[in-house]
């Protein structure tokens, strides 16, 4: 097991000890601890071991006097991650490197829908920044919408007409002609009302533009007969000619 050995100074000022320390990482099973003396000679104080069970000891080598934690090393002590190594003025401290602990399944998968939700949210603002505009700015997503109102104005101002027209009886009594054209163009607009209820939304866009032509032809119709526009009279059936075929056909 790894373990960090940091150097400072007994009684360093309070800005001191927040500073950054020296630190030496040690990934062998056993390291020396070395400082100087007074006269600058490099001085081995202490060995520090790896047990069977995976902990460390420290053991003196009576270089120099030494404590850990205030207590004097004599002999071989299990040191303890935090434990503070005094060599005269010299401050060490030792802290165990840990293993990274193995990460769970479940926490495995908590990262994992972490991410997924992530990348969908992302994905979605861009639908709503991008593709959503463009799909609402497409007129053929509002075709259909249109061509209904279109189609049911001119369902209502059609009949409006015809009501009105049908009303003025003392100008289509004279007329009885007109007044049965108008009271066929009233049955033609509810048979197309009663079409338009339950087939509405299965219509495609050549029925609704067929259905907006034929409401036109009506319209035209309807100013026809608004601007006194005279019809002419219904031809006489030719019924000697029509008695005779008909004699003709069953005769042979």
């Amino acid at each position: 097991m790894s373990f960090q050995l940091t150097y400072s100074q007994v009684g360093e000022s309070h800005a001191d000890s927040l500073k950054r320390k020296e630190a030496r990482l040690v990934d062998s099973s056993s390291a020396t601890l070395t400082v100087e003396d007074e006269k600058g000679h490099d001085v081995d104080i202490a060995v520090i071991t790896e047990g069977k069970d995976g902990h460390h000891e420290i053991a003196p080598l009576g270089g120099m006097p030494m404590t850990v934690n205030g207590e004097p090393l004599r002999q071989k002590t299990r040191i303890m991650s935090g434990d503070a190594i005094q060599a005269g003025q010299l401050l060490i401290r030792y802290y165990a490197v840990m293993p990274p602990a193995r990460q769970s399944w479940q926490s495995k998968a908590l990262t994992g829908l972490s991410r997924l939700s992530l990348a969908l949210l992302f994905v979605l603002q861009l639908l709503f920044m991008f593709w959503l505009p463009w799909r609402l700015s497409d007129s053929r997503l509002w075709e259909g919408s249109v061509a209904k109102q279109k189609i049911t104005r001119a369902m209502d101002d059609t009949r409006h007409r015809v009501t009105k027209l049908l009303k003025t009886e003392d100008s289509l009594q004279a007329r009885p002609v007109i007044k049965l054209l108008v009271s066929e163009i009233a049955l033609d607009l509810e048979e197309r009302s009663a079409y338009l209820r339950l087939y509405e939304e299965k219509l495609s866009r050549s029925q609704r533009r067929r259905m907006v032509a034929d409401l036109g032809k009506l319209n035209n119709l309807l100013d026809d007969i608004e601007n006194g526009m005279t019809f002419p009279p219904i031809p006489a059936p030719d019924i000697d000619n029509a008695v005779k075929a008909t004699i003709d056909k069953y005769s042979k």
